[in-house]
């Protein structure tokens, strides 16, 4: 008789424990929809506070917008120089365009004209063939060339320059 007893215990005690065990899951699921349902709430209705981040947003995207539109453009007259470091005589042949910062740089552009125009030729003709064929080259030479300028007119006054045409021979 011992022994059934003990094996009832042990039965009732097994059994207690499957029903522990399903009582700490079903308790696991309800918090977690809680959770769930908590969280979505939060997210759909009480973002009480992202209108004025949304506001923030807007000021800074307008202000990137600002600064990504293209500034005055001012179409550079034809340049035709000798190119350095070759073993016979190459030529480049290019046209410019200077992507200005704003509408007032365009008289000053004109003004200094002649000293723009030295700087540049200078520039172009201490380029090698070698450099240019590479596109890597031509970036470096943009690059060159808006800094040459902005020494010249003030920091900042060219944003970009664009090669219109662009021939070696």
């Amino acid at each position: 008789m011992a022994e059934e007893e003990e094996t009832e215990n042990e039965e009732a005690a097994s059994g207690g424990g499957r029903g522990k065990k399903l009582l700490v899951v079903g308790a696991v699921v309800v918090l977690a929809l809680v959770v769930g349902a908590a969280g979505t709430w939060w997210f759909l209705w009480a973002g009480g506070e992202e209108p004025a981040q949304a506001t923030a947003g807007d000021e800074a995207s307008a202000q990137s917008d600002k600064a990504e539109e293209p500034g005055e453009l001012y179409k550079m007259d034809e340049f035709v120089v000798n190119l350095a470091r070759s073993s016979r005589t190459r030529y480049l042949k290019t046209t410019l365009q200077l992507e200005l910062d704003d509408q007032s740089l365009v008289k000053k552009v004109e003004k200094r004209q002649p000293q723009i125009r030295d700087a540049l030729i200078i520039l172009l003709s201490n380029q090698s063939v070698d450099g240019l064929e590479q596109m890597e080259g031509k970036y470096q030479l943009k690059r060159q060339v808006v800094a040459r300028l902005n020494n010249l007119l003030g920091d900042d006054a060219v944003r970009n320059v664009y090669f219109t045409e662009f021939v070696i021979q």
